[in-house]
């Protein structure tokens, strides 16, 4: 992700989908949560779900020092 951010090709895009990604993503009820919840057509897991897209956008976010 640092060479991503770092190149000038990249640095741009790559910011703008970090941003992105931590605000449909990051809290439980994010639009790109609610919209993955609704496309699995599942809502007796949703909270699983949504538990779990948290946790995985935020150790994603961590591991790569975003």
């Amino acid at each position: 992700m640092r060479q991503l951010r770092a190149h000038p090709l990249s640095n741009d895009v790559t910011t703008e989908a970090l941003i992105t990604l931590r605000a449909l993503f990051t809290r439980r009820h994010d639009e790109g949560i609610e919209m993955t919840v609704r496309a699995a057509g599942d809502p007796a897991n949703s909270d699983v779900m949504r538990a779990s897209m948290v946790a995985l956008t935020t150790d994603l976010l961590a591991a790569t020092d975003e």
